[in-house]
């Protein structure tokens, strides 16, 4: 009986922060106001014990997509998902702050999938014109935070950041020029 409830518990846990990340939106801690693009609510952060649990389901959902648009918005979403989290691990202090560059960087890893999938999706004849624009948008809202959380940074993460806000910006350039083409 107490494993059954176990499994009860954690089933909701594990299902319940899914509907999370793609309805909840909100201002976060380190946000200005110069982009305007909302960044997902993160849910757990990568400090969290259960995190593996939520890595794990980002993972099996991103199996069962196969449109290759619709894996370019799921994997646009991590992207934003893991940049707020980054977000919220600086905001708990310095001694969060390798772990958050870590979770930018694995973000950034999405931004290149979401961009490999729309270039797919392009190859493919799908009409994805209104994607291209939020992708545009959304590797200047990185690139914007990742420089905001740079500033308060110490050395050794500041130049981890700048690497991943060169990514960032390298993104924007491929969008537009996925848009051009």
């Amino acid at each position: 009986m107490k494993k059954i409830l176990f499994l009860v518990i954690l089933s909701l846990i594990f299902f319940i922060n899914i509907g999370r990340a793609y309805a909840q939106q909100t201002a976060s801690p380190t946000s200005t106001a110069s982009v305007d693009y909302s960044l997902p609510y993160p849910g757990i952060l990568p400090d969290n014990p259960l995190y593996f649990m939520k890595a794990l389901r980002d993972r099996i959902v991103s199996f069962f997509i196969s449109d290759p648009l619709k894996k370019a918005e799921f994997d646009l979403l991590m992207a934003d998902v893991r940049l707020n989290a980054a977000q919220y691990l600086f905001a708990k202090g310095e001694n969060k702050y390798s772990l958050a560059e870590t979770t930018i960087s694995k973000g950034e890893n999405y931004f290149y999938n979401s961009l490999a999938m729309t270039n797919d999706a392009k190859q493919q004849g799908m009409r994805f014109n209104d994607f291209v624009p939020k992708l545009i948008i959304a590797a200047k809202k990185h690139q914007q935070v990742i420089k905001g959380l740079e500033v308060k940074s110490p050395p050794f993460i500041r130049d981890r950041l700048a690497e991943d806000e060169k990514r960032a910006k390298d993104f924007e350039i491929r969008a537009i020029q996925i848009k051009l083409n």
